[in-house]
């Protein structure tokens, strides 16, 4: 059997039920003038809508507020008519056995019909606003107070904040400061250091300079901001890693080209961490044969093979279907270009207006720039910029250059193998053979002589080769 209370005063009656009900119906309004000043986060209500409880609705009230508050509290059936608050009050303490702390200047009545059951917190919140009042919990107390006494009380704990915030200000503002000269191993000072610890210095008391001779950063401020200050450059003052960049540059036959293309290309032996055998494609494009020097870059990747570079590469040489032109080598730091270069300077006389000639030189030759980044997972991605510089004709004693440039961004895996194929020069030879006297007889002395052309193709490979190179701090 529920258990039922009940108290009668003149015309008043209140009845509170604790009888397990179903789950609660929330009703939202958002017509009640000067509601949302007392609390955010609280459900707005009014008494037109209160006879909708009543209803056997089967679908929950739609919640208006995307933050709406959640009840957990007992649910209750209430009736009151001009009852007292405060009596109401004491209704809900003994249904929620919490505390109550009522201020001397909480008044006003009730009237309030609620047959279907809702959580007690939620009908304390509809009553509070109902009488312009706020609630302050703490624990198992629950101080009821006037919207006026809340605000003040809301200011009174802001200036409280405040007052301490100026106070902590203050209080540094007296604490003593120090210097500390604190050298730079491996990152730029001026650069990489000083705009970070410019951002938590204290300010108009705490400094920051740079010794750009000694590369160290020179700080004056509070211990605790001196230590933040050491913790960031600790981040960032790291052993940055180098890369080697070797180049092989390596003149070939055409046919050659083909043959090592189609070498490269077949299956190799097992590679670590992939499947049984792996192909690795080092296909070379071949530009249709011109008077002049052509260009048409193909940018292939060589990995995991089993045979040495090196040593193909002196066999091309001694056969005769090659000439290593040159191998540079070159370190770099990480994230830093490094540039290869291989060329002449070619001579021409310029003359001036008096008619005097002058011996000038312009450069021809082949530039190759590599930006490499290590990656965490000790990769390197890499920058390639190739240009090549060529005669395209000579007009009054004076060269003409064409120039081709080609750029590109791989992903390798370290002490993996670029190769840049692609530039082809075209050369063509005419000779002549003949007898003596008879080759010059009219008509006959084409039996006396012959004739003989050579084209020969050779193509300019470029193999790139780029190692990390680990360095141990020195602390």
């Amino acid at each position: 059997n529920p258990a039922v209370k009940e108290a009668q005063s003149g015309t008043e009656q209140i009845l509170a039920s604790t009888e397990p009900v179903p789950a609660p119906i929330e009703v939202v309004s958002e017509d009640m003038p000067g509601a949302a000043a007392a609390m955010d986060d609280e459900v707005k209500v009014d008494e037109q809508t209160l006879p909708e409880l009543a209803e056997e609705e089967t679908e929950p009230v739609i919640e208006k507020r995307s933050n709406k508050k959640r009840y957990t509290g007992e649910k209750i059936a209430l009736d009151f008519y001009q009852t007292d608050i405060k009596n109401v009050l004491r209704i809900l303490r003994d249904v929620s056995g919490k505390n109550f702390a009522i201020d001397k200047d909480v008044t006003g009545s009730v009237t309030l019909t609620l047959v279907k059951p809702i959580p007690w917190d939620q009908v304390l919140d509809l009553i509070l606003k109902m009488n312009q009042l706020g609630q302050i919990s703490e624990g198992d107390i629950v101080r009821i107070v006037t919207i006026s006494t809340l605000r003040k009380e809301e200011k009174i704990r802001s200036d409280e904040l405040k007052a301490a915030q100026s106070i902590q200000e203050q209080q540094k503002e007296l604490e003593p400061l120090f210097t500390e000269y604190i050298p730079i191993n491996y990152a730029d000072a001026n650069s990489d250091i000083k705009p970070r610890l410019d951002q938590i210095k204290t300010a108009k008391r705490g400094q920051v300079g740079v010794d750009a001779r000694n590369n160290q950063i020179i700080i004056t401020d509070t211990a605790e901001k001196i230590a933040q200050a050491k913790e960031i450059i600790r981040s960032i003052d790291k052993v940055t890693p180098q890369v080697v960049i070797e180049a092989r540059i390596v003149e070939v036959s055409e046919n050659f080209s083909r043959d090592i293309g189609t070498q490269w290309g077949l299956t190799d032996g097992p590679v670590i961490n992939d499947s049984d055998s792996h192909t690795y494609t080092l296909a070379m494009n071949h530009p249709p044969a011109a008077n002049s020097g052509s260009i048409g870059y193909q940018f292939s990747r060589l990995a995991g093979t089993n045979f040495s570079l090196n040593a193909e590469l002196q066999a091309v040489e001694a056969a005769g279907d090659g000439k290593i032109i040159s191998t540079p080598k070159i370190v770099t730091l990480d994230n830093k270009e490094a540039t290869i270069s291989q060329g002449i300077e070619y001579p021409y006389l310029e003359r001036d207006s008096a008619g005097l000639s002058t011996t000038k030189f312009k450069k021809i030759d082949l530039e190759l720039k590599v930006k490499p980044h290590v990656t965490p997972d000790n990769r390197i991605n890499m920058v390639i910029n190739i240009v090549k510089n060529d005669i395209d004709s000579i007009t009054g004693g004076v060269p003409s250059l064409s120039t081709n440039e080609a750029k590109t961004e791989l992903l390798v895996n370290d002490a993996d193998t670029i190769v840049i194929g692609g530039i082809l020069k075209t050369n063509v030879a005419e000779g002549e053979s003949r007898f003596p006297l008879l080759s010059n007889i009219p008509i006959l002395g084409w039996f006396f002589k012959s004739r003989n052309n050579s084209t020969q193709k050779n193509e300019l490979l470029i193999f790139i080769t780029p190692k990390i190179v680990h360095l141990e701090s020195n602390n």
